[in-house]
């Protein structure tokens, strides 16, 4: 969810950095507020120590539209073919207003060094995801797909860009990453350090820290799509104690070109759950 020895600063540690108007965050190097965001979230010794994890709740999957015939191809319009009709403005807003997400139950599992599992239940079948920190394959029944599929090139690339379970500022300079200073924002009404982190892979990350508690606020990725990058933000919030961690129990995945943001709400996380090896290699 590597390794190296280079850090990138924006200048000397002490150099400070400019601030966006109503922003009202010290002016701190970037290792305090590294450290800071460690200490905040339980401490080095805490997550060191945590070697696996299992979070279990529900995800956003879509939504349901009230009126879908309004969006249904019509090959017998006077003007030839389209692709879809387009309802009145009143109507589209009305429309998105009663649209509903689709929640569905989740369970996904980390062990270290980088391995994962998602399952996702839909209409009593199991979606599974499995990587093993190398390699991945899924499992998608809700598809009509009864056998596994590896990954493409992009979800690896995706998976391989994930932090591992502890978060991207533990060990950075251990995992390879780049932490450079890139100002001060705000995010949610929040003023954020807003932090440039470059992965060993060269795939670069913007994460905000909270000036007040020091916590994640936000952190931006750009994944690939086709031909073309996507930009997708991810909001924490409702950080809660779990054994002397600091865990977001919510989470937004803001997807660029989409409306509605993707929800993954969290209602259980175990710390050191027993998990064997078998459950991250190819699915049967």
């Amino acid at each position: 969810m590597l390794t190296g020895k280079s850090i990138v600063l924006a200048g000397a540690l002490t150099l400070g950095f400019s601030c966006i108007a109503g922003a009202v965050a010290p002016d701190l190097p970037l290792q305090q507020i590294i450290d800071r965001n460690i200490a905040a979230r339980g401490g080095l010794p805490a997550w060191h120590a945590v070697k696996t994890l299992s979070m279990s709740g529900t995800m956003d999957a879509g939504s349901t539209l009230p009126n879908p015939a309004k969006y249904a191809e019509d090959a017998r319009h006077p003007a030839g073919p389209r692709k879809r009709l387009h309802p009145e403005p009143a109507q589209a807003a009305a429309d998105a207003e009663a649209a509903k997400p689709i929640t569905l139950p989740f369970l996904m599992d980390f062990k270290r060094p980088r391995m994962t599992r998602v399952e996702l239940k839909f209409k009593d079948q199991t979606s599974v995801q499995v990587y093993d920190g190398k390699n991945g394959w899924k499992l998608r029944p809700y598809l009509g797909r009864q056998k596994v599929e590896p990954f493409t090139p992009a979800e690896l690339s995706i998976a391989a860009g994930e932090q591992e379970l502890d978060g991207p500022l533990i060990d950075y300079s251990a995992k390879g990453t780049k932490v450079q200073m890139a100002g001060v924002d705000q995010v949610g009404g929040r003023d954020a350090y807003k932090l440039k982190l470059t992965l060993k892979d060269g795939q670069v990350r913007t994460l905000w820290i909270d000036a007040q508690t020091f916590l994640d606020l936000q952190i931006e990725s750009s994944n690939p799509k086709g031909r073309k990058l996507q930009q997708i933000a991810t909001v924490m919030s409702d950080y809660r104690n779990v054994q002397g961690l600091q865990i977001p129990f919510r989470l937004e995945n803001h997807v660029a070109g989409v409306s509605m943001p993707q929800r993954l709400l969290i209602d259980q996380v175990s710390v050191n759950p027993v998990l064997a090896d078998t459950l991250f290699v190819k699915l049967q």
